[in-house]
Order: C-alpha cells, then sequence, then structure tokens
C-alpha cells in the first residue's frame, strides 16, 4: 500500500513479464510521482528473474517468490522516495 498526496492508501500493482511494460512506465501509470533514484536496477532484478525464468533455471515458485520479494524492495523504495 501507498499513499498519495492527500495521504489516503491506495493499492498499487506491478505486472513483470518478458511482455509487460518497464516498472517505470508502470508507477508513472498509476500517478506515482516520484520515481525511486534506483528504478534501473530494480528494473534490471526484473528481466534477471524473467530471464532465469525462461531460461528453466528457475522454478513457477521460485520464480514468484522472487517477484514477490522484487514488489516489496518497489514498495519500500516508493515509500523512502516520499510517496507514502
Amino acid at each position: 500500500m501507498i499513499t498519495d498526496k492527500n495521504t489516503e492508501k491506495r493499492n498499487f500493482g506491478i505486472h513483470f513479464g518478458a511482455l509487460c511494460p518497464s516498472i517505470n512506465e508502470q508507477l508513472i501509470d498509476q500517478g506515482i510521482s516520484k520515481i525511486p533514484a534506483n528504478i534501473n536496477s530494480l528494473q534490471r532484478y526484473s528481466d534477471c528473474i524473467t530471464e532465469l525464468y525462461l531460461e528453466d533455471l528457475l522454478t513457477a515458485t521460485a520464480t514468484r517468490g522472487a517477484r514477490k520479494k522484487l514488489l516489496k524492495m518497489i514498495t519500500k523504495s516508493i515509500e523512502r522516495n516520499g510517496n507514502k
């Protein structure tokens, strides 16, 4: 959960995968005004998870777990950046 300018809590979501828009684009589309400075690293992690899954080096379960952890990292980065 992220709070917007009016301090109302709202949900946001990120789609992961080879055919999904970048994390940066998705955050902008959802009205996140302050994009985290580490967005390029977060995107790289997402791309690596997808590539490992596609190469059959990660199971579907491991991929879901990694993406869940990545979503938590993204949420923390957004909150630290002043988008509480």
